[in-house]
């Protein structure tokens, strides 16, 4: 009897105690399309999976595209994002929900190297200021539009329909969308956008 006892206090109300701990989910933020080559997705933790056609990501993880590779994403709000070769995106925030007004939808991710091209999808046009991409140089905010970014030591953002703005501590440069210019290029942060 006392042995039973003790596999109770030992292991059973341990494993009880964590099924009674409450469970948060990550939310997904999206599918991949194509992965050709070496695609990860990197957890916070810093665990990593291989990515590759129909996989999920998620909110709070790091797309990583190796050297020769390349991949299509699709968030869950139609926004299709083509990362190049040696490129990283953190999904910093995304909700989406189809079924409400919107107004807690949200897509927000930074660009720490690389580049890709982007056609943004419901969150972009129906609410323009809850969808960015951060760079560590600038900040790129988007009015429905379909254009392209790419980080090394600088920053150049091209647009080939819509408009976009591109703004740092420095100052802000309207591109694209009824503006003077479809290109600009940040060098730094101590820089404005030009």
């Amino acid at each position: 009897m006392k042995k039973i006892n003790r596999y109770y206090f030992q292991v059973l109300i341990p494993i009880l105690f964590l099924f009674s701990l409450p469970v948060f989910a990550v939310e997904q933020a999206g599918v991949v399309i194509i992965a050709s080559g070496e695609v990860f997705a990197i957890e916070a933790d810093n665990n990593q999976r291989k990515l590759r056609r129909r996989s999920k990501f998620f909110e709070g993880e790091t797309l990583r595209v190796n050297d020769n590779s390349k991949a299509q994403v699709r968030f869950l709000d139609g926004t299709l994002v083509s990362l190049r070769a040696d490129t990283e995106i953190r999904v910093d925030a995304f909700h989406y929900d189809e079924n409400s007004n919107g107004d807690q939808d949200k897509n927000f991710f930074t660009l720490l190297k690389g580049g890709f091209r982007t056609i943004t999808g419901a969150v972009g046009k129906n609410r323009p200021e809850a969808h960015q991409v951060n760079t560590p140089v600038a900040t790129i905010g988007v009015r429905g539009t379909h254009y392209s970014a790419v980080f090394d030591t600088d920053l150049y953002v091209g647009v080939w329909q819509g408009g976009v703005s591109v703004k740092n501590e420095k100052g802000t440069i309207d591109i694209g969308m009824d503006a003077a210019f479809n290109f600009a290029q940040v060098a730094n942060i101590h820089q404005s956008p030009k």
